[in-house]
């Protein structure tokens, strides 16, 4: 019988080891191994409400301490560009406080005839009580994914969480309003996006009044923002380098961009506020997005030690013939 040397046998293992993890591994885990290294730029579709805080009586007006609330399905991931739903869906739900305000004085009329003044507009996390209430079990949900205490320890500091729904036809779909957000959050969680470092932001630029957007034409742009914010809990098969961001001040006119001006984050991008092309119902988005997300995925620590393992043995072996 032939002998198989054993630096073979090694190697062999090494191989069915990492081929196990990428056998494992989700289509959206696959997709991004497959750009470790790259700028991934990912684009969704997403529409989000507004919910008016308790002391705030205009119900549409945007006003400190109001929450935008909606839910998103990325579509495509590039380079090179691939469609996301051919294998899985990527979906998510996010959330954003009004934390301060400043109107620029400027005024814009939608293609309808909505007159609405402009405001630039600082984000923050609307708290763990917001996310407690507005999703029922999402405390239990995090703990069980990612272990007890992980909610305690960043349900404050949250935005947003990612899901992925493997081999499914994609079923979410904005023009389908809040209900939408039952279809987006119905897969594995996968990730969770929020405030972790000092140069972590999101601000945006657009009307002062979500009714503007029900005067605008399908797609219309009204207002934009940009973000740049970290993981505070994944499970992907990958790592999430930080990676210099757009500049914030880059967004309109925006005047009062944070002091640091090109922060460096794992999960930064960009977006459009756009119109919904008729006015909305109570259970109808009342805002629609377009976003870009860049992320920059790196190996794993896991994988990069189960490659040293290997290269460690190997090297013990081949020490072991010469001797």
């Amino acid at each position: 019988m032939r002998k198989i040397p054993k630096f073979t046998l090694l190697a062999s293992a090494l191989a069915l080891g990492i081929a196990s993890v990428n056998v494992n591994a989700t289509p959206i885990d696959q997709d991004l191994l497959q750009r470790v290294g790259e700028n991934v730029i990912i684009t969704d579709e997403s529409g989000e409400t507004l919910i008016k805080d308790a002391g705030n009586q205009s119900p549409t007006m945007i006003e400190v301490n109001d929450v935008l609330v909606g839910a998103l399905d990325f579509t495509t991931m590039s380079p090179p560009q691939t469609n996301i739903q051919d294998d899985s869906e990527l979906t998510g739900l996010f959330g954003t406080k009004i934390a301060a305000i400043t109107d620029t004085g400027d005024q814009n009329t939608t293609s309808g005839g909505f007159t609405y003044g402009v405001l630039e507009i600082d984000m923050a996390a609307p708290g763990s009580t917001f996310w407690e209430t507005q999703q029922a079990g999402i405390a239990a949900l995090v703990d069980g994914t990612f272990g007890a205490g992980t909610w305690a320890a960043v349900g404050d500091s949250t935005l947003g969480f990612l899901f992925e729904d493997v081999g499914i036809a994609t079923n979410f779909d904005r023009t389908n309003g809040t209900s939408a957000i039952a279809d987006a959050t119905d897969g594995l969680l996968r990730g969770i996006i929020g405030f972790r470092d000092a140069d972590d932001y999101w601000i945006a630029e657009g009307p002062d009044d979500v009714a503007a957007f029900g005067t605008a034409t399908l797609l219309e742009e009204l207002g934009g923002f940009v973000f740049g914010l970290s993981f505070l809990a994944e499970n992907f098969a990958v790592d999430f380098q930080d990676t210099v961001s757009s500049a914030p001040g880059s967004l309109g006119s925006n005047a009062y961009a944070p002091s640091f001006p090109y922060p460096v984050t794992e999960f930064f991008g960009n977006g459009d506020l756009i119109g919904r092309g008729s006015v909305p119902t109570s259970d109808d988005f009342a805002v629609y997005n377009r976003v870009d997300v860049t992320v920059n995925p790196i190996p794993a620590p896991g994988g990069i030690a189960l490659l040293g393992l290997g290269l460690f043995a190997l090297g013990l072996t081949g020490r072991r013939r010469r001797t």
